[in-house]
C-alpha cells in the first residue's frame, strides 16, 4: 500500500511490501524521500513511484506460485482425473467432436486436449488419468519431477496460467510434488471405486458441497442477513453495486486472486459519483467521459467490503475457493496517511476564540460548543455530536462527559466501548454546565438538538459546515492544501500533542490515563509524535476501558492549558 508521510516538512514516499512478496525483500517497507515540500508535486511523484513499484511487483509475482492458483490447479487435476476415469470405465465419449469419440490411448494427448479446451478449468472438467496400473507404480516416488506424466501436466498448467517457473526453482518443485500427491489421491479413490466403494472422503465431500452461487446472489443473501446491523445501509448497498458493476455477476467459484487484483486496479480508474441509473453502461466507457475518480479512502472502503463479502460466502460454503481477497485492502491506516493532518497552533486556536465570540450560542449552540469540546476532551467528531443530556453526569465532585455505545439512541463509539472524559475547568467557566441544565429544563433529550442523523451519524452535516465555512473564518489566507490539513480530527491531535510535549506529564501512567479519556490511539493521532506513546499504548493499553477512574483522569486533564485568552467568550 502506497502513501505519503511528511518529515520535517519534506514529503516521503512509503510503501508497505505485500505479504506474499516479503520473502523477496530484506525489509517490510520501502522508503524514499521525494525532496519536495509541495503537496501537489509530491502527489505527482507518488504516482510515478507507484507505477514503477507495481511493475517490479508484477515481475516478481510472475515467477511465483500463489497459493490460490496452486489450489485451483490441484483441485482441477484431482477432480478431472476421477471424473474421466469413471467415463472411461463406462466407455463414455470424451469429446463432442466425432473425430475424438474413440478411446484415446495416449493419455497425455487427451490431457493436452482437456487443459487447452474452453471448459478446461471447470471443477468437473475432464483430464486423462486412465492408466491405474501405471499410477500405482508411481506411488512410492517422492519427487514429482521424476514422474514424466506429472511433469507434462505441470508444464501445461504453467502455460494455461502464464506461470514462468524455472525448472530448478522451489516453486516448480512444489507444483510437481503437489500434483503427484493429487495423482496418488485420485488413484486411491479410483481403486476404491473399482471395488464398489463410493463412500470415500472425497465422494462424501462432493455430495455435501453446496452449489456455487453467483456474486449477486451472495450480495442479496448478505444484505438480507446483515442490513439491520449497518449504520450506513445506503452506502454499503452502493458499494455492492460498484463491485458488481466492475466484476459482473460471475459465479463465486470463478472469483480467484486474479479477479480480486483486477478489482483493486479497476478502482483506481473507476468514475466517482456514479448513480444507479448510470451503471447500465460499462464502467470503462463511463470513465472515458468523466474526470472524477474515487478517493483512496473510498477505494479502501470498497475493497474492505469486498473482502467481507468473500469471507461471508466462504463461511457459508457458497462456492468460494481459497482466500482470494486476503490482504487485498491492506491497512486502513495506510490509506489515511495520504491525508495529512496537523494539530492547531496556539495562534490558530486564539483566532478561533475570536470567531466563536461572534456566534449566537442560543441559536447555534453546536457551532459554539463543539469546537471547545473537541479541544478539551479529544473526542472524535461523531462522539461529541451524538451526546445526550443524560450523558453529562456528576461523579462525586467531578463532572464527566460519558461517551456511550447505545444502539437504541444511535450512539456508537470507535471501539464500541463506553468511556468518560472529565469536564475541563475552562468549559465550566464558559457556562457549559449551565447550557446542559437549560437543555434538560426545556425537556430536550439530545445535547445538540439542531443536529440531524444521516447515514447513522450525527456529525455529517456539521462536519461539512465546519470545513466549508467555520474553519475558513479563523484560517483566513490559507491555501487549499493547508486547509485540508486542519479538520475536526486535528483538535484531537492538538490535545495529544500538548500532553506529549510536556515532558513532566508524558509518563507511562499519564499516557495510559490520557488514552482512557480519548479512547484508543490511531495512527493519525500518533503522526510526528514520540515513540513513547506507542510503547505506553502497548504496555498499558487496557487501562481505561470504562468508568471508575474519574479523579485520576480529572487530575491529569486539569493540567491542560493552551494559553488562550477566553475573555471574549466570558463577556457573552
Amino acid at each position: 500500500m502506497f502513501y505519503l508521510t511528511k518529515i520535517n516538512k519534506t514529503y516521503q514516499f512509503r510503501l508497505r511490501i505485500p505479504s506474499d512478496l516479503l520473502p523477496h525483500f530484506q525489509q517490510r517497507e520501502i522508503r524514499r524521500t521525494l525532496r519536495t515540500t509541495r503537496y501537489r508535486e509530491a502527489k505527482t511523484l507518488l504516482h510515478k513511484f507507484t507505477a514503477e513499484t507495481e511493475r517490479i511487483f508484477t515481475l516478481i509475482r510472475s515467477n511465483t506460485l500463489p497459493d490460490d492458483v496452486l489450489q485451483k490447479i490441484i483441485d482441477t487435476y484431482l477432480n478431472a482425473s476421477i471424473t474421466l476415469f469413471e467415463r472411461q470405465r463406462n466407455r463414455e465419449p470424451i469429446s463432442a467432436d466425432p473425430r475424438r469419440q474413440h478411446r484415446v490411448q495416449d493419455g497425455d494427448d487427451l490431457l493436452s486436449q482437456v487443459i487447452e479446451s474452453d471448459e478446461g478449468f471447470d471443477l468437473y472438467q475432464e483430464m486423462i488419468e486412465n492408466d491405474i496400473a501405471k499410477s500405482k507404480r508411481l506411488l512410492g516416488r517422492r519427487k514429482g519431477q521424476e514422474v514424466p506424466q506429472v511433469v507434462r501436466a505441470a508444464d501445461m498448467f504453467m502455460k494455461k496460467f502464464d506461470l514462468d517457473l524455472g525448472n530448478d526453482s522451489p516453486e516448480y518443485a512444489k507444483l510437481c510434488n503437489e500434483l503427484l500427491k493429487a495423482k496418488i489421491k485420485a488413484d486411491t479413490v479410483n481403486n476404491e471405486h473399482l471395488n464398489g466403494n463410493y463412500d470415500t472422503d472425497y465422494d462424501v465431500e462432493r455430495r455435501n458441497r453446496k452449489q456455487s452461487k453467483s456474486l449477486k446472489e451472495l450480495i442479496d443473501i448478505y444484505e438480507r442477513d446483515k442490513m439491520d446491523t449497518w449504520s450506513s445501509p445506503k452506502r454499503l448497498q452502493s458499494t455492492h453495486r460498484q463491485i458488481l458493476h466492475i466484476i459482473g455477476d460471475v459465479p463465486l467459484d470463478a472469483i480467484d486472486r486474479e479477479v480480486s487484483i483486477d478489482l483493486r486496479d479497476a478502482l483506481k480508474e473507476y468514475p466517482r459519483s456514479l448513480q444507479k441509473k448510470d451503471m447500465s453502461a460499462p464502467w470503462r466507457e463511463l470513465a472515458k467521459k468523466r474526470k472524477g475518480r474515487l478517493s483512496g479512502g473510498s477505494q479502501h472502503f470498497i475493497l474492505t467490503e469486498f473482502s467481507t463479502l468473500i469471507d461471508y460466502g466462504k463461511t457459508h460454503e457458497y462456492g468460494i475457493k481459497g482466500s482470494p481477497a486476503d490482504g487485498l485492502a491492506g491497512s486502513k491506516d495506510d490509506i489515511k496517511r495520504m491525508k495529512i493532518r496537523t494539530p492547531y497552533t496556539q495562534e490558530e486556536l486564539q483566532r478561533m476564540i475570536g470567531v466563536l465570540a461572534g456566534v449566537d450560542r442560543e441559536k447555534e449552540p453546536e457551532t459554539f460548543w463543539l469546537p471547545l469540546l473537541f479541544a478539551y476532551t479529544g473526542a472524535r467528531a461523531n462522539e461529541a455530536c451524538m451526546l445526550r443530556c443524560a450523558d453529562i453526569e456528576q461523579r462525586g465532585d467531578v463532572w464527566v462527559i460519558c461517551f456511550r455505545n447505545r444502539e437504541e439512541f444511535h450512539q456508537k463509539t470507535k471501539n464500541s466501548k463506553d468511556r468518560q472524559a472529565p469536564i475541563h475547568r475552562d468549559l465550566v467557566r464558559l457556562g457549559f454546565l449551565k447550557y446542559v441544565e437549560a437543555q434538560k429544563a426545556s425537556g430536550k433529550d439530545r445535547l445538540f438538538d439542531n443536529l440531524v442523523l444521516y447515514e447513522g451519524k450525527w456529525n455529517k452535516y456539521y462536519g461539512k459546515d465546519f470545513n466549508r465555512t467555520f474553519k475558513q473564518k479563523f484560517l483566513k489566507g490559507y491555501i487549499k492544501e493547508q486547509l485540508a490539513e486542519k479538520d475536526l480530527h486535528s483538535f484531537r491531535m492538538t490535545m495529544i500533542s500538548w500532553f506529549v510535549q510536556r515532558k513532566d506529564l508524558a509518563t507511562v501512567p499519564n499516557i495510559s490515563i490520557l488514552q482512557s479519556i480519548i479512547g484508543h490511539f490511531e495512527a493519525a493521532d500518533l503522526t510526528n509524535k514520540m515513540e513513547f506513546i506507542k510503547d505506553a499504548q502497548l504496555t498499558l493499553g487496557t487501562y481505561g476501558g470504562g468508568y471508575g477512574k474519574e479523579h485520576e483522569q480529572n487530575e491529569l486533564l486539569q493540567h491542560l492549558d493552551y494559553g488562550l485568552d477566553l475573555s471574549p467568550l466570558l463577556s457573552n
